[in-house]
């Protein structure tokens, strides 16, 4: 949802989580402490899915810890099969 919002292919992490953190469902969410997601948090939701943290590069020599969207089609494909 995040990645179709902002027509992007891969997001940071930081971006992610602050789009979660505004989100209601998330806030409601049992896994939300202190009432806000962390990257920790995300980074422990998604594994389960195998999906993994990995550097994403930027312009201008900018480099973060982040996701592609791709992961997360592929990882949800598999398992909304079963």
């Amino acid at each position: 949802m995040v990645f179709r919002h902002r027509h992007a292919e891969r997001l940071p992490s930081e971006d992610i989580v602050n789009a979660l953190a505004n989100m209601e469902q998330a806030q409601s969410s049992g896994r939300v402490r202190q009432g806000a997601i962390t990257k920790v948090d995300l980074a422990r939701s998604v594994a389960v899915f195998g999906i993994r943290p990995r550097v994403i590069r930027y312009g201008h020599g900018q480099v973060r810890r982040g996701y592609l969207a791709s992961d997360f089609v592929d990882a949800f494909a598999r398992h909304l099969e079963l």
